[in-house]
């Protein structure tokens, strides 16, 4: 089919080419030719010779009319009076030429309308389609060619199948003769083989042998845990003379030498059934030396091993102790312990009161201790430092007990390093100028266009911020002040700590809290602060 625009043979190489019409550029005119010169190269590789032949003509007129400047402008001068103006170009609507397709259209006019009663009239004059006889036709060529085929087969073909059968041939006689060759015991055990294995087991049967098998492993393998359990028992006991005795003897108790040559042994003890408390076994009754009596100072600050004797009668005793029980005080300082004999009752325990006593605190001030606690880490949340410093004045007059006292020690630190991290925080934000770039966290940059003393302005993404000291968030105060802290120093990560712990909104970030622990334990591990200042978290 040949497609013609307009009546004359003008050929539109703005179309041919791709290009806008009337296009001025030498430039696009220029890409537009190498792309059609790329395109009839690939033509040429896959051999399209008409393509390579049109594409070949198409460049040849793009270059002698587009290119050379007098020849365009004669060139756009004919294709304005063939196409028209641009837009009328691209609306006209195409003209095809069907002498090709004619000799298939039926025949009659195309334009008339569709007479249906004359299609129907037609329809019914045609033969009626005989089915059978298609189908033995088709049966009869498909015959034929299956025929043709067979006939048609090589004689290569024919000579390998009979090598086929030969060597199966051989293969059947050499399995005869080894089955004659067997001997004739092997026979009979074979043909007993395969009798039995003809016979086809029941369901039953097979289910049966499954559960057999079954219960013997599991029977098998309680056996062996047993044996594993009870060889461990015996391991674990010394020389399997069983465990050991609890009570140790009086040798052990006794030091070396205690026990003189050719002395009797002490009388025998009357146990009482109850728990033995290891160094404790010797009584006064029966004149053995208690070891742990040396050990335990007397009222009058003396030992008593220093002036009582073994024969010495028992002297009174103290108010809530049973009176045969004299030299009993070891028991009653390990929980009450003691031996009683007889229907005599429990002894009860008096405990031993310091000289100093250790004060008791109230619910009230417990409360107020806590309360100034939360007063101070509000006013360093402020960064009121002076007004937490007269707190902690306070709370200095306040203490009475020793946790107390480690707490304001814990908290005047923690007061210190805050006051510290602010001030090079403060002299930081000083210290800039308008338009000077920071770096937040690891790669935000950040410039600074106002700062003071209360407050802080950054942009920040092409965006201005504005945050008060109290309410900047915790990583830009950390960047803030790095530009004034040693990063090497140790006390540096302890100052981060402290500010993030009493920082108002760094109070409920859980992972800021996390950092600041992580800072504080670094800071602690290189010796810039006490040892107790992680306690700081839990006050």
């Amino acid at each position: 089919m040949n497609l013609e625009r307009g009546p004359q043979r003008l050929p539109d190489l703005y179309s041919l080419l791709g290009l806008e019409p009337l296009e001025a550029d030498r430039g696009v005119i220029e890409q537009a030719l190498k792309r059609l010169l790329a395109r009839a190269k690939q033509a040429e590789k896959a051999q399209d010779q008409p393509a390579v032949k049109r594409a070949a003509r198409i460049l040849e007129l793009g270059k002698k009319n587009l290119l050379q400047p007098q020849r365009k402008k004669l060139y756009d001068e004919q294709w304005r009076r063939v196409h028209g103006s641009p837009a009328a170009a691209a609306a006209a609507p195409a003209v095809w030429d069907y002498s090709e397709l004619q000799p298939l259209l039926p025949a009659g006019d195309p334009q008339q309308e569709f007479d249906l009663g004359k299609s129907l009239r037609l329809a019914a004059q045609w033969p009626e389609p005989d089915y059978e006889a298609d189908f033995a036709k088709l049966q009869g060529v498909l015959s034929s060619l299956g025929t043709a085929g067979a006939a048609s087969q090589p004689a290569a073909e024919q000579l390998v199948d009979a090598k086929r059968a030969d060597a199966m041939l051989v293969t059947e006689s050499a399995e005869v003769a080894a089955e004659v060759a067997r001997p004739q015991a092997t026979s009979a055990l074979a043909a007993v083989v395969a009798r039995d294995s003809g016979r086809p087991r029941s369901l039953a049967a097979q289910m049966r042998k499954k559960r057999e098998r079954s219960l013997l492993l599991a029977v098998g393998g309680l056996l062996a845990s047993l044996a594993i359990v009870l060889g461990f028992v015996y391991l674990m006991l010394p020389d399997g003379k069983g465990p050991p005795s609890r009570a140790p003897t009086l040798a052990q108790t006794q030091p070396a030498g205690a026990q003189e040559d050719g002395a009797k042994p002490p009388a025998a003890v009357r146990r009482s059934g109850l728990p033995q408390v290891r160094g404790l076994e010797g009584s006064p009754d029966t004149g053995q030396a208690n070891p742990m009596e040396s050990l335990r100072p007397g009222r009058d600050g003396q030992a008593v091993g220093e002036t009582a004797t073994s024969s010495a009668a028992p002297a009174a005793a103290p108010i809530g102790e049973v009176p045969a029980r004299t030299s009993s005080a070891a028991a009653e300082n390990a929980g009450g312990a003691g031996v009683t004999t007889g229907a005599t009752p429990p002894a009860t325990v008096s405990p031993q009161v310091p000289a100093a006593s250790v004060p008791q605190l109230s619910q009230a001030d417990q409360a107020e201790w806590q309360t100034l606690l939360v007063d101070i880490r509000q006013l360093l949340g402020k960064q009121d430092y002076a007004q937490a410093a007269s707190k902690l004045q306070v709370a200095e007059d306040k203490a009475q007990t020793g946790p107390q006292q480690e707490q304001l020690a814990r908290w005047t630190t923690l007061a210190s390093l805050a006051r510290d991290f602010h001030t090079a925080m403060s002299e930081a934000i000083g210290g800039m100028s308008a338009g000077e770039t920071f770096v937040v966290g690891r790669s935000t940059q950040a410039s600074l266009v106002e700062g003071g003393a209360q407050h802080l302005v950054v942009r920040i993404r092409g965006q201005n911020q504005r945050f008060a000291l109290t309410e900047l968030p915790i990583g830009l105060a950390y960047a803030v002040a790095d530009l004034r802290l040693d990063l090497e120093s140790p006390l540096s990560l302890a100052k981060k700590a402290a500010f993030t712990l009493v920082h108002p909104p760094a109070a409920n970030n859980e992972l800021a809290l996390r950092r600041a622990q992580s800072l504080m334990s670094q800071a602690i591990a290189g010796g810039a602060v006490a040892q107790d200042m992680m306690a700081v978290f839990g006050d």
